[in-house]
């Protein structure tokens, strides 16, 4: 159970008003905004995450991704009939 208090009273209206828009009672459509916010990564558990699945590539790494892609790509297209 989660409580807040001292919300200002436009915060409140604005909030019930959203609620009421989307069909859905105050108390249930915090309960989703909650479940969205936690569902994103932090920019912490970004950096994490990263981290655990070898570092950040760099900006050539980057490009030369890009480009094999691309080469990929193009030899595909090249092999459609009537392209």
């Amino acid at each position: 159970m989660i409580q807040v208090r001292n919300v200002p009273v436009e915060i409140h209206e604005k909030l019930k008003a959203r609620a009421k828009a989307a069909g859905m009672s105050l108390s249930d459509y915090l309960g989703q905004q909650l479940r969205e916010m936690t569902d994103q990564l932090t920019n912490e558990e970004v950096f994490a995450e990263a981290e655990r699945l070898g570092g950040w590539a760099t900006g050539e790494q980057i490009l030369s991704s890009i480009h094999e892609a691309r080469a990929e790509r193009d030899a595909e297209v090249a092999q459609w009939p009537g392209i």
